[in-house]
């Protein structure tokens, strides 16, 4: 079975500068395989993300500040 995880990076307001970034990967055994990079540069396009359907666990890096 694999498992999907992802790790965002959500560290200001998003802009094409300095955008959501998304990292895909799966647990295969002991190890986590990166499948890929999504960049996000709109609050409404991770409000979109965050909607998909489908089960994951997620670890995000957001400012409190």
């Amino acid at each position: 079975m694999s498992h999907r995880l992802v790790g965002c990076d959500f560290s200001s307001s998003p802009t094409k500068r300095k955008p959501i970034v998304l990292a895909h990967g799966a647990r295969r055994g002991d190890v986590v395989v990166l499948e890929g990079l999504e960049r996000l540069l709109t609050l409404d396009a991770f409000g979109q993300w965050l909607a998909r359907p489908g089960e994951w666990v997620g670890g995000f890096d957001v400012p409190f500040g």
